[in-house]
């Protein structure tokens, strides 16, 4: 069983101390790091037997991002020890998600394959406002080396068979998926006016965030 972290070395919830001052639901890297490595690194390959640090293997501190900012909508990925974690982040909307007709958002892709290799590819999202369903697709993937900088388009290679593509319902300013390829899809709306929309999508090849404008 691992010892607890000492309070003078690191910030961590699993110090008494620490826990009075950051609610315990927010992780600090090391606790992320020891659930990371236990869940895969040890239990992967010792079972249920004890655990020995001194076989975690090569480990870093050093984390590798890529992010995508638009008008209303940020979006990307981190990779570090092969942990990928994607994300997207913008304003709320002031009203949910409604009107006439159809309402269409551009714009990518980015982050990891399983093996740490940089993605990148479109984003485009098309909602029938009045049924609050539609579909996200996600094409011309590409990828590159290992925490490689994405080139321009057309530069890396085709990632699989190169698309993704989901059926998508609207509750609220959020969206998942309904159907398509393998993967789970969580996604929201941005801008007072849903100007812009981003989300993660994450399968056991790959994650990424993405975010596009209307």
């Amino acid at each position: 069983m691992w010892e607890h972290i000492e309070p003078g070395d690191y910030n961590s919830i699993m110090n008494t101390g620490y826990r009075n001052i950051i609610p315990a639901h927010i992780l600090h890297q090391i606790d992320t790091d020891t659930l990371y490595a236990l869940y895969t690194r040890f239990l992967e390959q010792y079972g249920t037997s004890l655990y020995d640090p001194n076989k975690l293997g090569p480990w870093t501190d050093v984390s590798f991002h890529l992010r995508g900012d638009m008008d209303d909508v940020s979006f990307g990925a981190s990779s570090r020890n092969g942990l990928i974690q994607p994300w997207a982040h913008g304003p709320s909307p002031s009203t949910d998600l409604s009107g006439m007709g159809s309402a269409s958002w551009a714009g990518r892709l980015l982050g990891f394959t399983s093996e740490s290799e940089s993605l990148a590819g479109a984003a485009d999202l098309t909602i029938n406002l009045a049924t609050l369903r539609g579909r996200i697709d996600f094409t011309k993937l590409e990828h590159w080396g290992v925490n490689a900088a994405p080139g321009p388009v057309g530069s890396g290679q085709m990632w699989n068979d190169g698309d993704l593509r989901y059926g998508v319902v609207v509750r609220g300013n959020t969206f998942t998926q309904t159907g398509g390829d393998a993967g789970e899809i969580t996604g929201a709306f941005f801008g007072a006016q849903h100007e812009g929309m981003g989300g993660v999508v994450e399968r056991s090849d790959m994650s990424a965030g993405f975010g596009g404008t209307q």
